[in-house]
């Protein structure tokens, strides 16, 4: 077994939490060593099956206007609020992308419900203080007046829960416990108004409003809605994330001193009953691989068997149906050994268990010993190609999960100025089915979204799909279900039972959601090390760190007092 020279910190995991941990580390004066068991850093954003689909005179027309990086799949359509989103601005300035990475701000996008009504979502300048500015947007939606009123008293409760996200120990722990469902319900919200919750919610969370934690989606539709009158206002990533967001990190990283190692897999994480002493981890690059029996290119042996080049499957459903791959004697096949002072783990709950130690005292955190019963989830994203513009639009639609195969799409032809000589429409959709685990095959997959592109956009009906590319994340790297709480128990782990171990990863922040946890945790791990190291720390976003300016703490005590009065005359109407 090789030992290495002691690092003072290893990190588990390349993904955007921890390359964020591991720059600023690193860029304090301590010794990085991150392990990423992937052939390419980035973590979920290049954890894509990728499928194409087309015949060779559709992809030769859509090469007539674009190049081919500018076909290779990687989603942009990832909606970046300034005011929610506050880590992920942090940190695109610090690595010096922000003005490159992000279009120029977008105020409107549609929500079409599972009725099929298509709804306005649109925020406007207003002379009104918050929160009472939003009062003209809720306003335009197409439902009756009654279903209006309902969507903003259910404002009351989002205000007080919102507002209350960051303390450390929240009043109303029994909102932890409950979805965004019952707690509309709860408040009366017409069954007209829970319908757009349930299609607006996953437009911008990507759960149902059955699945979402009531606190949580409460915190994010105050930053997204009541918090200030250009809180709808939003960006997109403009450049896949790979080349524009990914790739400057590492750059930054390594220049700073950092060490990365691509496939190389985390196997063990040796430690007693208080600490970490050392990890043992597989380099890949060494060892054993494999050959695609579908496009031949060769890669590391990795558990979740699927190639990352074209998508190909060998051991994650139907096993007798797929074709198995060829697996090449070991080539010095051995398991190294790492020392740090400092650990940090950037990976998911379900990927760190696995490799502790039986009596890790991990395993008894309520957070893993729910896992079990988690369903987990499976993120799929598409881009279509057709051979001639079905819509204008320069905005997101969102639409309702219940009703139509993904929860987003738009055509970035709109929006991209790499897609502006391209005469047809490029749509991106965003596919978020965490109610199961049961992905369909990419080819049925593209066929349900181009059929439900015609019922957002009717012109699409008229146009031809030249080229289509759809891709799964592998279930067994995205546990994306909302993790149930304990009452009065937090959902973040970046401290753990090991006082040399800390957790980061994109489902530990506040917000929960993405890029921005990932960011803010990754911050949080750093700290707690730069802390003990006595070095300066980095400052880390809260969300909300703000309070309504309209309404002082004092109001939220109303508020607090009106949502118990509420409460008392519902129990008693009930009764009645």
């Amino acid at each position: 077994m090789e030992v290495e020279k002691k690092y003072d910190v290893v990190i588990i995991g390349g993904g955007l939490s921890g390359l964020t941990s591991g720059l600023y580390l690193q860029e304090a004066g301590l010794k990085v060593l991150l392990l990423e068991r992937a052939p390419q850093a980035g973590g979920l954003t290049s954890s894509w099956q990728v499928h194409e689909q087309e015949d060779a005179d559709g992809k030769n027309f859509v090469l007539q206007h674009l190049k081919e990086e500018d076909i290779v799949l990687q989603h942009p359509m990832h909606m970046i609020f300034r005011d929610k989103y506050p880590n992920v601005i942090d940190v695109y300035k610090h690595l010096g992308i922000l003005d490159a990475n992000l279009t120029e701000p977008l105020k409107e996008f549609n929500i079409i419900d599972s009725r099929l009504v298509k709804h306005k979502f649109k925020m406007e300048d207003s002379i009104l203080p918050p929160p009472f500015h939003a009062i003209k947007t809720v306003l335009r939606l197409k439902m009756g007046i009654i279903d209006r009123l309902s969507f903003l008293f259910a404002g009351l409760p989002i205000l007080y829960l919102g507002n209350s996200l960051n303390r450390e120990e929240p009043p109303d722990s029994f909102w932890d416990m409950v979805s965004m469902e019952a707690l509309l319900k709860r408040f009366w919200m017409t069954e007209r108004a829970r319908d757009f919750a349930a299609s607006y919610v996953p437009s911008i969370y990507n759960l149902d409003s059955i699945e979402v934690n009531a606190r949580r989606m409460a915190a994010i539709t105050f930053g997204t809605i009541f918090n200030s009158n250009r809180g709808l206002w939003y960006q997109l990533v403009n450049d896949n994330y790979i080349t524009g967001t990914v790739e400057p990190h590492v750059k930054r990283f390594i220049a700073a001193g950092g060490t990365i190692k691509l496939n190389c897999e985390v196997r063990r994480i040796i430690h007693n009953e208080t600490e970490v002493q050392k990890i043992l981890y597989q380099d890949f690059n060494t060892g054993t691989w494999i050959t695609c029996p579908c496009c031949g290119c060769k890669q590391p042996v990795i558990d979740d068997g699927f190639c990352r080049k074209c998508g190909h499957q060998w051991a994650m459903r139907e096993p007798n149906n797929i074709t198995q791959p060829q697996i090449e004697p070991p080539v010095g096949e051995h398991l190294q050994e790492v020392f740090a002072k400092y650990y940090v783990a950037a990976v998911r709950g379900h990927q760190l268990l696995p490799i502790m130690s039986l009596e890790s005292p991990l395993r008894a955190h309520p957070y893993f010993q729910r896992l079990g019963r988690e369903k987990g989830a499976c993120l799929s994203i598409a881009r279509i190609f057709y051979d001639k513009k079905i819509t204008d639009e320069k905005f997101i639609t969102g639409t309702s999960r219940r009703a139509f195969t993904f929860n987003g799409c738009q055509d970035i032809g709109n929006i991209m100025p790499r897609y502006s000589k391209y005469p047809g429409s490029v749509v991106d959709v965003l596919a978020d089915r965490a109610e199961s685990l049961q992905l369909l095959p990419v080819k049925e997959f593209l066929k349900c979204v181009t059929r439900d592109l015609a019922r957002v956009w009717p012109q699409a009906k008229d146009a031809q799909v030249k080229l289509a590319l759809g891709a799964h994340i592998h279930p067994a790297v995205l546990y994306h279900k909302e993790v149930p709480r304990l009452p009065g128990e937090r959902n973040r782990l970046v401290d753990t039972p090991l006082r040399n171990l800390f957790a980061c990863n994109c489902s530990l922040g506040l917000i929960g959601i993405g890029m921005e946890s990932a960011y803010q945790t990754g911050k949080m791990a750093a700290n707690r090390i730069l802390e003990q190291e006595a070095k300066p720390t980095v400052h880390v976003y809260g969300f909300p760190e703000y309070e309504v300016s309209f309404l002082p703490r004092t109001g939220y005590k109303i508020i607090h007092i009106l949502v118990k009065v509420r409460n008392f005359l519902g129990k008693i109407l009930t009764s009645i």
